[in-house]
């Protein structure tokens, strides 16, 4: 099966102040913190949101602000989406295949 080209523009949003944000996991060794990734005017900024997959969390230990100018290397890590292999949908499986982590 072929890799299918995914189309950004679906996945974030720019706001007025050209501002781009995503829906985004913080992963920890022992948590995945769903939230929202923003990039903007020299910082990005990760901030958790309240729903199921966070309760029971204390959400303000997984903000994160990060200075461009801190970074010194980014890389993406592609890895298999255990959870989409056993579903019975073609469509499902090939578009969630994998899981990016930055």
């Amino acid at each position: 099966m072929e890799d299918i080209a995914i189309d950004p523009s679906e996945f974030i949003t720019e706001d007025a102040n050209h501002h781009l944000k995503t829906e985004a996991f913080y992963c920890t060794r022992y948590q995945q913190v769903k939230g929202v990734f923003v990039m903007k005017d020299g910082i990005m900024m990760f901030n958790p949101i309240k729903c199921p997959e966070n309760e029971g969390l204390y959400l303000d230990d997984y903000s994160l602000t990060i200075d461009y100018n801190d970074v010194n290397e980014a890389n993406i890590l592609k890895l298999v989406n255990e959870e989409a292999i056993g579903i019975d949908n073609d469509f499902v499986r090939s578009m969630f295949k994998f899981n990016f982590f930055i």
